[in-house]
C-alpha cells in the first residue's frame, strides 16, 4: 500500500474501508503481505455497497477488466476454482494506492483505495466468489462447502 497525493475523482467525499490483511512494512511508505481470498471478497463487497460500483476502484489503473474469455483470465479462474488454496503461488498478485492508510486491529483502514495493478486478479476473485457464494443456492453442498474451507487458506499478495 503506498500512501500517495490522489484524491477522489469527481467527489470530495473521502471513501474508507479497512481490508483485513497481514502485511509488513517494506521501505518507505510500502507495506507488502497478503489478504485471504475471503478478505478481499468482503472489502469488494463493502467497496461495492458503498460505491454502487465495483469498477470505481480500478479509475487509476491503466487498464480495464479484460473479460473472463482470454486465455490468462480463464486460467486466473480455474486456479481460484481448481485449487483456490494455492492461489497465492500462482498469482502475482495487487497493488494499492491510497491517500493515506491507519493500522487498524487485525488490518489496515483504506482511505480512498485504487488498485493501481491487479485488475484481472481482482475481478476474478470478483466474479468467482460472486457466482459460488452468491448464485442464489440455499441447499446445502459437500462440494460448495469443500471449495469454501479450500478458498478460506487461499491469498492473494498484495501491497
Amino acid at each position: 500500500v503506498y500512501e500517495s497525493q490522489i484524491t477522489p475523482p469527481g467527489n470530495s467525499k473521502q471513501l474508507s474501508f479497512k481490508l483485513v490483511a497481514r502485511l509488513a512494512e517494506s521501505g518507505d511508505r510500502l507495506l507488502v503481505g497478503t489478504v485471504a481470498l475471503n478478505d478481499l471478497y468482503g472489502f469488494l463487497k463493502d467497496y461495492r455497497a458503498e460505491t454502487q460500483e465495483i469498477d470505481r476502484i480500478f479509475e487509476r489503473n491503466v487498464r480495464r477488466f479484460l473479460g473472463n474469455r482470454g486465455r490468462v483470465n480463464k486460467r486466473i479462474e480455474a486456479t481460484l476454482l481448481e485449487t483456490p488454496e494455492r492461489f497465492g503461488l500462482f498469482n502475482n498478485g495487487i497493488t494499492f494506492v491510497v491517500t493515506n492508510f491507519e493500522p487498524e486491529e487485525g488490518g489496515i483502514r483504506l482511505i480512498n483505495p485504487y488498485i493501481v495493478n491487479g485488475c484481472q486478479t481482482t475481478r476474478s476473485v470478483w466474479n468467482v466468489f460472486e457466482r459460488k457464494l452468491n448464485s442464489g443456492g440455499t441447499a446445502p453442498s459437500a462440494e460448495l462447502d469443500e471449495w469454501r474451507t479450500r478458498a478460506s487458506s487461499g491469498v492473494v499478495v498484495t501491497k
